[in-house]
């Protein structure tokens, strides 16, 4: 999936957009199903694509900037060994469903005992 051309939808358009060409480009899959089988909606509707397929274009290619996401480098480490990041060290990772940058637990072997609140 990339960026769409307004140049490649405006020859789409002028040499099949009657079937909906231009549409099914841009993945306007409705309306291009419509156009297909109505001829592009007897003629008017690919009139009317003129005026509209530079904001088609628009919309799509913003749509596709929206989607585009940057992977993060992964760093795999050991269980329990510490990791300097985020501001401190950071021993294995935080509990499932908790997303802590710079949380710290305890070392595997380690036991906190409850105080007994006297």
């Amino acid at each position: 999936m990339a960026e769409k051309d307004t140049c490649v939808a405006y020859l789409l358009w002028f040499f099949l957009g009657f079937l909906g060409a231009h549409r099914f480009y841009l993945e306007k899959w409705c309306t291009a199903i419509i156009y297909l089988f109505t001829f592009g909606v007897f003629g008017i509707g690919w009139l009317v694509d003129i005026c509209l397929i530079p904001g088609m274009v628009e919309e799509y290619n913003d749509r596709y900037r929206s989607n585009v996401t940057v992977v993060s480098p992964v760093v795999v480490v050991q269980p329990g060994s510490p990791v300097v990041g985020y501001g401190g060290p950071v021993y294995g990772a935080p509990p499932p469903g908790a997303y802590a940058p710079g949380y710290v637990s305890p070392p595997p072997a380690v036991y906190v005992a409850p105080s007994p609140g006297y």
